[in-house]
């Protein structure tokens, strides 16, 4: 018994005196530093460093020297430049394209089958050859009038009925398409949503669905120039001759549609919020706006969307 009693002192005193060397050493430390003020502002003043810096720094009143905004740039001598190369190459190109259909050009012989009679006063000939700039060119004075009934509907609507825009955004892309196409307004519409449920499968998935569908849809287009009802099934052979539209062959401008289809796609996929946004509502109406269904230019779903 005696022997485990000192056994056990001897293992004890070297702990004990470890633990009296480190309270030496550590009160010995603190009689070394200088003892901190609890103040915050003498701590900042002191080390020249403010809390805020170590996190972020928020003013608390403006600068009193704000930066100044960067000068217009319109009278410099770059953009001068830029407005005498306009003034002086678009007249020459319009001249160029006059000058060619004039009868005394010496080529005037070769095109002169391909030349129409100008409206314009002053102008002999010109080229309206192509089916799409004809189309679009022969039918300008009915684009005008529909323009304005348009805008001035649209300025009745969202002051008469409501601030929300879309309803009358999808009534008016879809009287659009069946004033242009007819009949053939259902097949377009029968795309569009079939794009819309693509665009509700998994993200994978969905991607290379939405390519191949698109794609496919272009090539049987082309393929079968925008397919008849009749071709589809006979009993269905009516619905070519109630109503072709002003634009029956709708197939020709359908690649911009499609990359409208591949935009809503795309950005519902890979988008993380505001799902409910992705409607097959805005769909129609994004797919079908009138101003930019023809010939574009292109603009994504969500850019679209903040700005209707």
């Amino acid at each position: 018994m005696v022997k485990r009693v000192q056994t056990r002192e001897r293992l004890r005193a070297p702990l004990t005196f470890l633990l009296y060397d480190s309270h030496l050493a550590f009160n010995a430390l603190s009689m070394s530093l200088p003892v901190p003020n609890t103040s915050s502002d003498t701590m900042e003043r002191s080390q020249g460093v403010k809390l805020t810096d170590l996190t972020v720094s928020i003013p608390s009143k403006p600068p009193s020297n704000p930066p100044k905004a960067r000068a217009s740039r319109w009278q410099t001598l770059e953009f001068r430049f830029y407005l005498l190369a306009l003034v002086l190459t678009v007249p020459c190109m319009a001249w160029s394209a006059v000058q060619v259909s004039l009868p005394s050009h010496p080529n005037f012989l070769y095109i002169s089958h391909r030349l129409s009679q100008g409206w314009i006063p002053g102008s002999t000939f010109v080229d309206n050859s192509d089916g799409q700039y004809r189309s679009f060119r022969n039918n300008i004075p009915k684009l005008t009038i529909l323009l304005v009934v348009c805008t001035l509907a649209k300025v009745l609507y969202t002051r008469v009925i409501s601030a929300n825009r879309m309803p009358f955004q999808l009534v008016l892309s879809l009287a659009f398409v069946i004033g242009l196409h007819g009949t053939s307004a259902l097949k377009v519409l029968t795309i569009i949503m079939l794009n819309y449920y693509i665009s509700r499968l998994p993200s994978r998935t969905g991607i290379a669905a939405t390519w191949a569908f698109n794609i496919l849809v272009l090539v049987l287009n082309e393929q079968y120039r925008g397919y008849s009802f009749g071709a589809i099934s006979p009993a269905l052979a009516y619905l070519d001759t109630i109503y072709e539209g002003a634009y029956p062959r709708w197939h020709i401008s359908f690649n911009i549609t499609m990359l409208r289809l591949v935009s809503f796609n795309l950005d519902r996929i890979r988008s993380t919020e505001n799902a409910d946004r992705y409607t097959a509502m805005n769909l129609i109406a994004y797919a079908l706006y009138p101003p930019l269904y023809i010939a574009g230019p292109i603009i994504s779903f969500d850019d679209w969307l903040s700005q209707v």
